[in-house]
């Protein structure tokens, strides 16, 4: 019978792989009798296909097999498929709608419409949530006293007490705010960042998670709140986002590329947020890219000798020598889970744990080179010295 179908369908002009015949005879199976070509009731007046209430509560998408059929039907769903598909996708759900128009012999066409997802681009997003668990555990005692509701009522109506029962806060210690690169290099990773916001907010390891934006082309640079940039919303001072208590984590989204990570623009702000409290850069492009950023692929270090409050309890491993300043360190982190994961513990205090950073001074241009005379060795070269420095080069 198969074999008939394939016969009958070359003769027609018609091509098609195995899978598109597999796809038409199980959608076949699932049309209603008075909508198939052929059919013994193809003449009789087409009807609405029958709903399985069971199953589903929207009607299925429409089938059309000629123009007439296609008008009586409307007045049942005025909606076309693609509409339906468009309704029931959720809001925060990337979905492409496909249809594949078929000629026929008197001119017409029929098409139906179908929701398929987008591509995810954290594919990974499962494992990733899984990695960060080690901030969902309220982390040592809390010095924030909140209002314990039902003993404060019970003390007023059994002990004639009327005074507030404050207990010690056991809820997720920890707000999160992701600092956005708005560089023009940083369009294409939207959807990432999207994503990524809703990993965050899902994960519920934060009290709250809000979103900035960070303009490097502005000098100095602007921060904004929210994530979308038509909004005409003045500058922020970087101050904004420091917590006196010291319960807010800032993760920076970059591809650093942009010159103010390499001018001593963005190390400015990185350096006032990480001394006041936990600091890191989400790096968007895969670590092998690195070396093309101004962060270039880190050859340090970082553990954590504690509860992580700030990046000065940060560990720098191998150490700064002493003749040089105080290292400040700054983690580099990587959309993978093992990058995610040990960021996490490091944050909760896990003292056996390593990621992979810098010293934020590596975002600074390096001190001018001194243009002083030549010294003596400079002049007395001679021909033969410098014919082997040409080679060497």
């Amino acid at each position: 019978m198969i074999a008939d179908l394939f016969r009958r369908l070359q003769k027609a002009d018609f091509d098609p792989t195995t899978d598109e015949i597999a796809d038409a005879m199980w959608l076949c199976r699932h049309l209603p009798a008075n909508l198939l070509v052929g059919s013994e009731d193809s003449n009789a007046e087409p009807q609405p296909a029958q709903i399985d209430t069971r199953r589903r509560r929207e009607p299925a998408p429409i089938l059309a097999d000629d123009i007439g059929a296609a008008e009586q039907l409307t007045a049942w769903a005025p909606q076309t498929a693609v509409e339906l598909a468009e309704e029931r996708a959720p809001a925060d759900d990337p979905i492409v709608i496909l249809h594949r128009d078929l000629d026929r012999v008197d001119g017409s066409r029929r098409a139906i419409g179908f929701r398929v997802p987008g591509v995810a681009a954290l594919p990974e997003a499962r494992d990733l949530g899984l990695a960060m668990r080690p901030l969902s555990r309220p982390l040592g005692r809390s010095r924030t006293l909140i209002l314990n509701e039902e003993e404060t009522v019970r003390r007023l109506f059994e002990d004639k007490i009327l005074a507030p029962a404050l207990v010690p806060d056991r809820g997720r210690w920890a707000n999160l705010v992701l600092v956005v690169d708005t560089s023009p290099t940083m369009a294409i990773w939207d959807q990432t960042v999207k994503e990524l916001r809703r990993l965050f907010e899902r994960q519920g390891g934060f009290r709250d998670v809000r979103t900035w934006r960070l303009d490097p082309s502005t000098t100095p640079i602007s921060l904004r709140p929210s994530l979308r940039s038509n909004e005409a919303i003045s500058a922020r001072s970087l101050r904004e986002l420091h917590d006196p208590a010291g319960h807010r984590m800032i993760v920076v989204v970059s591809d650093c590329v942009h010159k103010a990570w390499s001018d001593g623009a963005v190390a400015e702000a990185l350096e006032y947020w990480a001394t006041r409290g936990s600091v890191a850069v989400l790096h968007v492009f895969p670590p092998r890219l690195w070396p093309r950023s101004a962060v270039g692929l880190p050859t340090r270090h970082l553990s954590a000798t504690s509860l992580v409050v700030s990046n000065i309890s940060l560990r720098l491993d191998p150490p700064q020598p002493r003749a040089e300043p105080r290292a400040l360190p700054l983690p580099i982190l990587s959309l993978d889970r093992v990058s995610f994961s040990n960021w996490a513990k490091i944050v909760a205090g896990q003292v056996s744990i390593a990621v992979a950073g810098i010293d934020i001074a590596q975002l600074r241009p390096s001190p001018p080179v001194s243009t002083g005379a030549a010294s003596q060795d400079e002049d007395d070269w001679d021909a033969e010295s410098a014919e082997a420095w040409v080679n060497m080069t």
